[in-house]
């Protein structure tokens, strides 16, 4: 307590002696533990909250929800308060004028507002804070808006309330002016151009000594020379934020940006886990091996599964000699897709894992290991606690020859299994056979299948059959099912596993994809629709469609993640409807629609009938503007919704969510549409299409105003971001990693006997 009281002390004494001219922030606590902050003359008292135990425990709820809230837990020694100068509202427009023309203003994606008469905080990116009655500039968000050129530090030093610069996706030059020192939040991720000179010391320097979770850590690569900041990689803490500085988005040559990281030699951060027997494990357990994986792996995850078959036998053959490993899973409510704990433990058992295993929660983890996602991820520890092997820099399946090195000796065990029986390759299974119009053949093949599944009704019909049945669970292809005539193809793949080292078949080659068809439909492959399954139970990739732009109907659908409802954004949406993707390219939410893909989509919808779901013009100028009236469709919620086509700025699709948004609901109308012509065209040469015909068949089958309820509002300019935010929040894997997400579509000309 006698330091806690000296602590108080000093600090009521810093805030006695605060300049007359200078505004704080006071601090109270509440009893539900969060801050109230209210800015008042320097005058007031700062209040603070002791704990029974002496500590002073501080719960931050920084900047609010506009500026991404960051939350935490602060013990002593720190308290943290704002301090604002007084600035006139002139001196600070005609600093953002300054910045404004230095940064080549007139050419910037989004100048709303900028060098106008209107109040500041409407101009965009500029965000302001009332202190004393009077508005102040604290943050700069002007993310991927075409700024070029040098910071204007004359600019930035007449903005003294300044707190926070981002500048992500941007071409900024020359020198760091050495008055941005003030800032505690400062972007420059992705940056198109050099920077000179190193990141300013203060104040993140001393935040690392404070800040409890290093996601709150913020610090960006900035140059194509980019290096760690001296301080930093001398700071005792490093340990802690090492891997935020090496998940930085970067201009930089992969290769050697992975070799600066493989020859640091880093301390284990400091951890205390607790196993599912009990055990408690720390770094102090480090000494006691002579070397500790740390293992983050899932059990749902088919990357996992093959380097668990890989370390079970290491550590079975290596543990008397010293290797530990330690497994730390997320199961359910800390990850998606997840099982529970007790598939988890069964999967240990069948597996013959015989290392301790933790169940991840908030307060079972890691910190420093969290920011950099992705199953699996090792990390390899010495007796020193230096990390001598880790994942980020070097593929996880590494870790067999790197542990043969560490202990001289060959490791013996399991192998893949390798196919040595394909006289099935090639053999078909008709699935199903159409008994309305002429019959459109779409066939199904698998990638990562191996001789053992391929007897009759043995695994890989079973599963062209599931894949079979996840296209038609969605409408309007359930009540269209009756047109389509399904094929399987038995393709044998030497090797199951999708890892650097295996072997497969089709390898994503449209041209053998094609050849195995041509065993269904005949020597007319290049009408084919075709579809390939990979034996995975999650993605191995981003899925994605080849569609070929003769309009013969030919396309392969290459689907990653096995078989779910990508399965339907991919072959229903792309290939046989050609749907637009309405999602927004992570990294892309302001990037505005360029104009070589507005003179895409103008001919696509004029001479192809294609990407019938999104559009670059708003409401009545677009390609679904007859839903915005009909009343048929009132409960669908149809109108401009801004954040289509991979851009978040300056396209927009039909509804909030979609089959080909986040692949988790319905088609919208427009899209149903768009494959209700396209099926009826294609199994009937003789009809004639009708919208009415459509809307008739529609509302009977798709009973849309039920399934629209709660897609979001109609309105002709809503704004992508916040419900990205909400969805990143509700499903983590729609955004991170990319995997999770579809790519686009690639286009072809011709056939693919004109592209071999």
């Amino acid at each position: 307590m006698k330091r806690l009281y000296s602590l108080l002390v000093i600090l009521f004494t810093c805030v006695s002696v605060c300049m007359a001219q200078v505004e704080r922030q006071m601090v109270e606590f509440g009893e539900n533990g969060y801050f109230h902050g209210t800015v008042l003359p320097s005058a007031s008292e700062l209040k603070v909250k002791v704990s029974s135990d002496g500590k002073i425990n501080i719960r931050l709820q920084y900047k609010g929800a506009e500026y991404g809230a960051t939350e935490g837990t602060y013990d002593s020694p720190l308290i943290i308060f704002e301090t604002y100068n007084a600035i006139s509202e002139t001196e600070e427009r005609d600093a953002l004028v300054e910045i404004y023309q230095a940064l080549d203003g007139d050419n910037w994606v989004d100048k709303t507002n900028w060098c106008s008469d209107k109040p500041v905080s409407e101009w965009h990116g500029v965000y302001t804070r009332q202190v004393n009655g009077k508005n102040t500039v604290t943050d700069l968000m002007l993310y991927s808006n075409n700024l070029k050129g040098e910071l204007p530090a004359t600019a930035f030093e007449k903005l003294k309330n300044l707190s926070g610069l981002f500048l992500d996706g941007n071409a900024i030059s020359g020198k760091i002016p050495t008055c941005l020192n003030k800032l505690t939040s400062f972007s420059l991720e992705r940056n198109e151009a050099d920077l000179e000179g190193p990141l300013p010391e203060h104040p993140w320097s001393d935040l690392m000594n404070y800040i409890s979770n290093p996601q709150q850590f913020l610090i960006s690569k900035y140059s194509d020379n980019w290096q760690v900041p001296e301080w930093a990689e001398k700071h005792e803490r490093f340990r802690d934020y090492w891997l935020r500085f090496a998940a930085a988005p970067r201009n930089y040559p992969e290769q050697a940006y992975f070799d600066y990281w493989a020859s640091k030699k880093i301390p284990m951060a400091d951890f205390k886990l607790v196993d599912f027997n009990g055990g408690i494990h720390s770094n102090e357990d480090l000494a006691k091996s002579k070397l500790t994986i740390i293992l983050e792996w899932e059990a749902w995850c088919p990357f996992s599964q093959a380097l668990i078959k890989k370390l079970v036998p290491a550590y079975n053959q290596l543990h008397s000699k010293g290797l530990d490993i330690l497994g730390i899973s997320s199961l359910c409510g800390m990850a998606t897709p997840c099982v529970d704990e007790e598939t988890h433990l069964k999967y240990i058992e069948k597996a013959g894992i015989l290392w301790e295993n933790c169940s991840e929660t908030h307060e079972n983890k890691i910190d420093a290991f969290r920011l950099y996602g992705g199953s699996p991820t090792l990390y390899a520890i010495d007796s020193n606690g230096v990390i001598v092997f880790q994942s980020f820099t070097r593929d996880y399946m590494e870790i067999i020859p790197f542990l043969e090195n560490y202990f001289g000796e060959k490791i013996t065990g399991q192998a893949y299994y390798t196919s040595s029986d394909y006289s099935k390759d090639g053999e078909v299974v008709t699935l199903q056979e159409a008994t309305e119009g002429t019959g459109i053949d779409l066939v199904f093949m698998g990638e990562g299948f191996v001789d053992k599944a391929m007897g009759a009704g043995g695994a890989y019909e079973q599963k062209m059959n599931e894949a079979m049945e996840q296209f038609f669970k969605v409408e309007p292809y359930k009540s269209l099912r009756n047109r389509f005539t399904v094929k399987a193809v038995k393709v044998v793949s030497p090797n199951a596993e999708f890892l650097s080292d295996a072997k497969h078949t089709i390898n994503q080659s449209d041209e053998i994809a094609f050849k195995y068809a041509q065993n269904a439909v005949g020597t007319d492959a290049d009408k084919a629709m075709v579809v390939v399954v990979y034996n995975v139970e999650a993605s191995v990739g981003r899925s994605y469609t080849t569609l070929y732009y003769d309009d013969k109907g030919s396309f392969v659908a290459y689907c990653m993640d096995g078989v779910s409802t990508v399965l339907n954004h991919e072959v229903g949406g792309h290939g046989i409807a050609h749907l637009a993707d309405e999602y927004v390219e992570p990294g892309n939410e302001s990037l505005s629609l360029a104009t070589e893909r507005k003179n895409e989509l103008d001919e696509a919808h004029s001479s192809k009938g294609w990407y019938m779901n999104v559009d670059y013009n708003l409401g009545s100028q677009s390609v679904w503007k007859d839903y915005l009236t009909d009343s048929r469709y009132t409960s669908e919620n149809i109108g401009s919704y801004e954040g289509a086509f991979l851009y978040g700025k300056g396209c927009y699709r039909p509804t909030e969510n979609s089959m080909m948004r986040y692949n988790d609901t319905p088609f919208n109308a427009p899209s149903r549409e768009a494959i209700y012509k396209r099926v009826m065209t294609l199994s009937d040469p003789s009809y004639k299409y009708s919208h009415e015909d459509f809307v008739e068949f529609d509302l009977a089958t798709s009973k849309s105003a039920s399934q629209a309820k709660g897609q979001g509002r109609e309105t002709e300019s809503l704004g992508n971001i916040n419900y990205m935010v909400k969805a990143s929040i509700e499903n983590p894997n729609r955004f991170s990693p990319k995997r999770f997400l579809p790519k686009s579509p690639v286009l072809k000309k011709g056939s693919w006997k004109d592209n071999q």
